[in-house]
């Protein structure tokens, strides 16, 4: 494929999600729980493909491979210990699903009392984990786009890091607006 092309189209792509978050916040109103769980109707096949996507991508088509590559069937570990994990998960705490938890904070408050300082350090920490992990992810959507469009990997990075950037802050700026603060959500909660 011409790399012209494939940047061309990546940047449409873009263009594109951005302008469909815009008209989905726009024209769809609900509570925090309808944003963050889906209103809680989400079907299995999707909640189990959504868990699955967030196992596959940068990290384990590039970092998970290039581990196998180094270390034979060794680098099937990240695939097998990322099943045992999301098994084990439903299996330990689907009873838990009842109490309508939004986020794995308040969760994991909920066994010591609802303390209220463990669910602000659960948030906190879960908050720093995500900043490597979407690192993680820009750092390897530039990989794959400089390979791709032919263009130099500082460049790529950043065009990754826009192109999340304006998708999440352009939709969480459109979906907070006109609500009182009250009911915001912040965009680090809305991660979970």
């Amino acid at each position: 494929m011409n790399s012209q092309i494939f940047l061309v189209t990546f940047v449409l792509y873009i263009i594109a999600m951005i302008a469909f978050g815009w008209w989905v916040s726009r024209h769809k109103r609900g509570s925090g729980d309808d944003f963050l769980l889906g209103g809680r109707s989400v079907p299995l096949f999707l909640t189990v493909g959504t868990t699955v996507a967030t196992m596959v991508g940068t990290g384990s088509s590039m970092g998970a491979v290039g581990f196998g590559y180094a270390n034979g069937w060794a680098g099937a570990l990240y695939g097998l210990g990322g099943a045992v994990g999301i098994l084990l998960l439903a299996v330990c705490f689907a009873p838990v699903r009842k109490l309508r938890f939004m986020t794995m904070s308040e969760e994991l408050a909920y066994y010591v009392g609802a303390n209220r300082l463990v669910r602000n350090v659960v948030a906190l920490l879960i908050y720093i984990a995500c900043i490597g992990w979407l690192g993680a992810h820009i750092l390897g959507g530039g990989l794959y786009l400089s390979w791709m469009a032919g263009i130099d990997l500082t460049t790529a990075r950043i065009l990754v890091a826009l192109g999340f950037g304006i998708y999440c802050v352009v939709g969480d700026i459109l979906r907070l607006s006109g609500r009182t603060p009250s009911k915001r959500l912040c965009c680090s909660r809305a991660l979970y």
